[in-house]
């Protein structure tokens, strides 16, 4: 039921006019109301409108028209009134908010037009009813206010990448990024955050994850923030749908001072094994030393009587080389402690296990020789791609547990401790195993806990077993143990097989195998603190180059200024790395800056490169090196290439 009056056909006419324009700008409800005075007032209004505000027709008829108006929003419609009455152009279509006769609001979109009426001016109006869906939206905007401020206190980053472009992140993840709001990292690729040698990595995982729809593991990468300080952050990945199109969910984490801990851990590890073994080490340091000191002692006494007497030169040759096996024994002992001990987290690389396993035999051995026998079971196996150091740190805690496992009163020839190692797939598998006492059921699923031993007290401290399986961890593999009581135990360490190769020697051992240069006598300079190893090297060189001894850095560069007034050069420096005042590497930078050809003629010897610093130089520069002791021929060969480079 409707409310009307009465209308001419010309006037009915106009109105369908009306009608029809406000139709097109869309609506349900239909009001007409007479504009001509100050004082509207309705001259139409449809059911449903009347019914939408709780009234009859009739009823609304009868009130002034701004009655049914919120009260919050008549000031503002009179306003545009006024200014369309002015001739100003205001919207033809708005929101606004109608009063309900319980006093509840009630939102509506319309849409009016203007005509003429018994000419008197008139306003056509459509009302649309859309409360509910206000009430919808303001629902939704406060559940994403939520859901952002919910986001915003997570303490991890949260970000969303559509392929590798942020299209959202959290407060914590552009905090870590150094951008001092979230909307300056929307549009850039997260690669650009990261360190140069993740970048593609990331994105080739990033790649993976969209392809696939699978759920990704945690990975860690090296970030680079805005102010150029780098972080570890470990970060795990969904992929999901946003805004209508494929995109990934990513948690970021800053794990830095984690990994900082970790470190101080994997030291304290080390340092508890050395603890443990340093009485065997210095047994086996010293029974070798022993001989090579006797019998240095006997060819100090009998080469005065050797002159003219072959069979006695042929007999102190004997003990030469039996001095020349001790200390080869020393050097070696030394180099595997050196490599075990090291505590920076240097790159990954090609690295053979079987080296690795046998490094950690050689120390771990005279403290597996008094409590067991050693069987090994090697397949011929691919390199994998990791820090020796740290491989060796495992080994070495799984044989020293092997080891402790015995009871202190057992019969070492009925102890056993085998090592395996083989392929399987694209994994190289190693397994250390014992047949001693087990593990008890119900311990199996803490083995791998902090600070959890079945060790007697004052043996374990608990750690070995959590930092090896994170140190396997972060090589991309797995560690296994399986045990049943009374029949051993037998830890598995799973890695993946490096897609490089060859194999590339442990780093003690890389030394550069050139091809020998011609024989040509040259001048090189011997720079060492230690008067002792240079006058030795220059006795044992004498024969093939002419050498200086510096015994300093600033000795040498004195030499190397007189030569260039006196227009001479060296062919080669032999330069020891650590020394008092100026070190070799400072020596290096300056010999690069005043003569760039001889820097790279250096040739550097280091008694260890324990120092993270002297690791980074030395992997940054592609001059041969050496550590004490070397190779002599192995020298000899380095000092004959680069002469041969200069004098042909």
């Amino acid at each position: 039921m409707s409310g009307y009056l009465d209308l001419s056909e010309a006037e009915r006419a106009s109105l369908f006019d009306a009608l029809r324009q406000a139709a097109e700008r869309s609506g349900t409800g239909l009001v007409i109301t007479d504009i001509s005075d100050s004082e509207p007032r309705h001259l139409m209004v449809s059911e449903d409108v009347a019914r939408l505000i709780g009234y009859a027709p009739e009823e609304v008829m009868a009130l002034d028209p701004w009655a049914i108006i919120a009260p919050e929003e008549r000031a503002r419609l009179k306003d545009m009134a006024a200014r369309r009455a002015n001739g100003e152009k205001v919207p033809g279509r708005f929101e606004t908010v109608l009063l309900h006769r319980s006093g509840a609001r009630i939102t509506i979109d319309l849409a009016q037009s203007r005509a003429r009426w018994d000419g008197h001016p008139v306003t056509v109006t459509f009302v649309n009813d859309i409360s509910s869906h206000t009430a919808t939206s303001q629902a939704l905007r406060e559940s994403e206010k939520r859901f952002r401020d919910l986001v915003d206190a997570a303490p991890d980053g949260v970000v969303i990448l559509r392929g590798q472009v942020v299209s959202f992140l959290n407060a914590r993840a552009a905090k870590l990024l150094g951008l001092s709001n979230p909307e300056l990292g929307v549009g850039r690729t997260i690669t650009e955050f990261l360190h140069p040698d993740d970048r593609e990595r990331a994105a080739a995982r990033i790649r993976k994850l969209l392809q696939t729809g699978g759920l990704d593991e945690r990975a860690e990468y090296r970030s680079i923030d805005e102010r150029g300080e780098e972080h570890t952050v470990e970060i795990s990945s969904i992929p999901i749908e946003y805004q209508g199109s494929p995109a990934l969910l990513a948690f970021a984490r800053d794990v830095t001072e984690r990994k900082r801990m970790e470190l101080k851990l994997l030291e304290a590890d080390r340092l508890t094994a050395l603890g443990v073994l340093s009485a065997g080490v210095a047994h086996e340091i010293n029974n070798p030393l022993a001989y090579v000191l006797l019998n240095l002692e006997y060819l100090k006494r009998e080469l005065p009587k050797a002159a003219g007497d072959p069979a006695r030169i042929e007999a102190l040759i004997v003990r030469v080389q039996d001095a020349c096996h001790g200390a080869d024994r020393v050097a070696s002992i030394v180099r595997d402690l050196r490599t075990f001990a090291r505590g920076e987290e240097t790159g990954r690389q090609p690295v053979s296990l079987e080296a690795v396993i046998e490094a950690a035999v050689n120390i771990a051995y005279p403290e597996i020789r008094l409590r067991a026998r050693l069987e090994r079971r090697y397949q011929t196996v691919p390199a994998v791609d990791g820090n020796a150091g740290r491989l060796e740190q495992v080994f070495m805690n799984l044989l020293l547990n092997a080891t402790q496992a015995f009871p202190t009163d057992s019969d070492e020839a009925d102890n056993l401790i085998r090592i395996s190692l083989r392929s399987e797939g694209d994994k190289v598998v190693a397994e250390v195993a014992d047949n001693g006492p087990g593990v008890p059921p119900e311990l199996l699923g803490r083995i791998f806990d902090p600070f959890f031993t079945t060790k007697p007290v004052g043996v374990g401290t608990g750690l070995g077993l959590p930092i090896c399986r994170g140190i396997v961890q972060t090589h991309g593999g797995e560690i296994h143990i399986d045990s049943r009581p009374g029949l051993g135990a037998s830890f598995t360490v799973s890695l993946p097989a490096s897609k490089h190769s060859p194999i590339v020697p442990r780093k003690s051992d890389r030394v550069s195998r050139e091809v020998e240069g011609p024989r040509v006598r040259g001048r090189i300079l011997i720079v060492d603190d230690e008067s002792v190893v240079a006058h030795t090297l220059k006795v044992l060189l004498s024969g093939e180059h002419d050498l200086v001894i510096a015994q300093s850095a600033a000795e040498a560069l004195e030499v190397l200024r007189q030569e260039t007034a006196s227009h001479q050069s060296y062919d080669a420096i032999l330069c020891d790395l650590m020394m008092p005042g100026m070190t070799g590497m400072e020596l290096f930078e300056v010999v690069r800056h005043e003569y760039p050809p001889l820097a790279r003629r250096m040739v550097f010897m280091t008694g260890g490169v324990s120092m993270p610093r002297v690791q980074e130089f030395l992997e940054s520069v592609p001059n041969p090196k050496f550590e004490k002791p070397f190779d002599v021929a192995e020298l000899r060969r380095i000092l004959n290439r680069l002469v041969g480079s200069v004098r042909a």
